[in-house]
Order: C-alpha cells, then sequence, then structure tokens
C-alpha cells in the first residue's frame, strides 16, 4: 500500500499511523523490486519527482529501519539511505510511506 503525507510527521507518528506492526513493515526485496522496476526513473508507484519514498523494514536482528529512496531527475539516478528510526527523523508533507496492504 502507497500512503502520502499530508503534512510533515517523524517516524513513530507514521509508525502508529499505519497500525499494526504486521502491516507497517515491508521487506527490503520487495522495496528493492518496486526500485528496479521503475530503474529509469518511469511512472508507477514510487515518487520520481525527488521526494521521498519511505518504507519500514525490519534488520535480521528485528530492529526497524527508515529506508529512504528518491529519484535525482538531475542525476538520473536512485539514491537509497537507511536511518535509524530512533533518531526521530522528520519528513515532509508529500513525500510517500510504503506499508503491507490492510
Amino acid at each position: 500500500a502507497v500512503h502520502t503525507l499530508l503534512q510533515g510527521k517523524h517516524d513513530p507518528e507514521i509508525m502508529v499511523a499505519l497500525g499494526p506492526q504486521s502491516r507497517r513493515f515491508i521487506k527490503l526485496g520487495q522495496f528493492y523490486q518496486l526500485i528496479e522496476a521503475q530503474g529509469q526513473g518511469q511512472a508507477g508507484p514510487l515518487l520520481v519527482n525527488g521526494r521521498a519514498n519511505i518504507a519500514y523494514i525490519l534488520d535480521e536482528n528485528g530492529a526497524p529501519w527508515a529506508v529512504l529512496a528518491y529519484w535525482s531527475p538531475d542525476c538520473g539516478d536512485w539514491f537509497v539511505n537507511v536511518s535509524s528510526v530512533a533518531h526521530l527523523h522528520g519528513w515532509h508533507a508529500g513525500s510517500q510511506v510504503l506499508s503491507q496492504v490492510a
């Protein structure tokens, strides 16, 4: 499922709004497949306008991470970054969050 942030929010607020833990996390491989399918910045479920596509992913120890991917029209490439949800990173309105379907 794809959710658009209507206002800026921090990771904990977003994660709570996504609902139960079974919905809020996706697999890294799922996120990678979406990025790969839009590998040249073509239209699809991910934003390709420079805004963040955010996925919450559990690592092998069960720790949650915010994984950000954004398409840079200037560079013609995807950029991916990972941050701890403990850092209370804030995301801008217009960014997208991915989750499991209800």
